[in-house]
């Protein structure tokens, strides 16, 4: 939930015509590419597409160092809210668990 404080900052910056004055209220990071099941309805991971997907398959997982670094940016720029999600299942992260 975003506090009255930050939606009067966003507001003074579009008036403005500035920068923003403050961060986003939520964030959104893929932190793996890595899938156990291939769902058939899957937009990613499915058999039935035959499209080859984008970027470089070497590349599963965000490094966790990285991660760590972009939420507390995130908070320091009063950011609320971080949704974990992924093109896989972002519970098979090696790291994220532990």
């Amino acid at each position: 939930m975003t506090t009255f404080r930050q939606k009067a900052k966003l507001l003074q910056g579009l008036l403005m015509g500035e920068v923003a004055h403050t961060g986003p209220f939520y964030a959104t990071i893929d932190i793996t590419c890595r899938c156990n099941i291939h769902c058939a309805s899957c937009l990613f991971h499915s058999p039935q597409l035959n499209i080859p997907s984008d970027g470089n398959k070497e590349i599963k997982d965000i490094p966790y160092d990285l991660f760590k670094r972009l939420c507390n940016e995130l908070k320091a720029m009063g950011t609320r809210q971080i949704i974990l999600c992924s093109d896989g299942e972002p519970f098979l992260h090696p790291v994220f668990l532990t």
